[in-house]
């Protein structure tokens, strides 16, 4: 994760695929990078089926209460 924080340190946006068993440290990698409370993030789950999700907030809001799951297909946050 120490590549991902310092490639995030210098970027304006990052995106992530398939891999929610990192979400809470990609979570903590963005806000130890800079990334503001009021980063745009948005979530895409079981993208292409019936029970797609698409989820937009910002990364202040991500939270357990917020997210009902950490799997994800997509995971694109902006910096604001």
């Amino acid at each position: 994760m120490t590549t991902v924080k310092e490639i995030a340190r210098n970027s304006e946006s990052m995106i992530f695929l398939k891999d929610g068993r990192y979400f809470d440290q990609v979570i903590q990698v963005l806000k130890d990078a800079g990334f503001p409370d009021n980063s745009i993030f948005a979530i895409g789950q079981d993208l292409g089926t019936d029970h797609e999700i698409i989820r937009k907030m910002t990364l202040g809001e991500v939270n357990d209460d917020t997210l009902t799951t950490k799997y994800f297909s997509i995971l694109v946050v902006k910096r604001a």
